[in-house]
């Protein structure tokens, strides 16, 4: 089992109803199967990583980037008592999956440590990737002065995709290639004035802009959008 859809559909409509609580992710009301790829699919969105990382403590945001170098190794290769409050948050959020053995080959994942002596604990390789970006722009540091078309580059694909879809740009997946998508949007928004965007933005999220706004653009989004009273799935 080596991919994220698969772990998800082993677990129970309890434990994925906890996963996404974990990750902000609001599941629809249908069979296990389309909620375990509903989550899948949102658990890899820059959006959803961002804010299921501000959710997270600092040591478990520790825990996470360290293992970006070496994404599987054993319990006491960590550091980490059995008892870590930051290594149960990552297994409960299925931000890392633990194995009797330090091999993959025909284990199943637990998203609790093994009643074994030195369980292995692996990183799977699409949150390694979401991750991974995450460290790029923590590194970077604050961003706000870079211009729109940087901004729009540091996207996945999916996301300009769905951005031009947003603003009418782009009708199939596929029919622009990355840099035709950045192009376009940044011409789309850059002749939008700010009242233009605002008219064809939901109300949530108008919400959200105005508060940030008043804010002064560096108030913590996650807990604006709660005191706000928003919903993820209006993020």
């Amino acid at each position: 089992m080596r991919n994220l859809l698969s772990l998800l559909t082993t677990r129970s409509d309890e434990e994925l109803a906890r996963i996404a609580e974990r990750w902000s992710v609001e599941l629809p009301r249908a069979g296990k199967a389309e909620r375990a790829a509903v989550l899948a699919r949102e658990m890899v969105r820059d959006s959803t990583g961002h804010r299921y990382w501000e959710g997270l403590g600092e040591d478990a945001r520790e825990l996470l980037l360290s293992f970006l170098g070496q994404p599987e190794r054993r319990l006491s290769k960590t550091g980490l008592a059995r008892s870590s409050d930051a290594l149960a948050a990552c297994l409960e959020s299925a931000s890392l999956w633990a194995f009797e053995e330090a091999e993959r080959e025909g284990g199943m994942p637990s998203l609790a440590l093994p009643p074994v002596p030195d369980p292995a604990l692996v990183l799977p390789p699409e949150l390694q990737r979401l991750f991974e970006r995450l460290r790029v722009e923590i590194e970077q540091g604050d961003t706000s002065g870079l211009p729109l078309e940087e901004h729009l580059r540091r996207l996945g694909t999916g996301e300009l995709e769905n951005l031009a879809a947003y603003w009418g740009l782009a009708a199939e997946p596929g029919s622009y290639t990355r840099d035709e998508l950045v192009e376009s949007l940044t011409a789309r928004l850059r002749g939008a004035t700010t009242a233009q965007v605002l008219e064809e933005t939901p109300a949530a999220a108008r919400r959200l802009y105005e508060t940030l706004l008043a804010a002064g653009g560096r108030a913590r989004t996650l807990d604006l959008a709660r005191d706000l009273g928003l919903r993820p799935a209006e993020l």
